[in-house]
């Protein structure tokens, strides 16, 4: 997506290919937004609340948008 946008962008890796953060996702994602105070820290009004569901789900929308563009196989449910 980088390089359609015209950056050139590289993945560092300490050791081999895969060995560390860029294979560390769970696999799955949440568009609701609700993570955990100690991960999203803890907001104390209303307006931080909306603003970061809303973010949840603009990726939520960005990653569907990725796999239809890129036609990319996987087991996309959203449920």
């Amino acid at each position: 997506e980088l390089h359609r946008l015209g950056i050139e962008a590289v993945v560092l890796e300490a050791r081999e290919a895969g060995f560390g953060a860029s294979t560390r996702s769970a696999g799955f994602i949440c568009s609701h937004g609700n993570l955990a105070p100690r991960y999203a820290g803890a907001a104390k009004d209303h307006e931080t609340e909306q603003r970061k569901h809303d973010e949840a789900l603009a990726g939520v929308s960005f990653l569907q948008e990725m796999i239809a563009r890129h036609d990319i196989a996987c087991h996309w449910n959203e449920s």
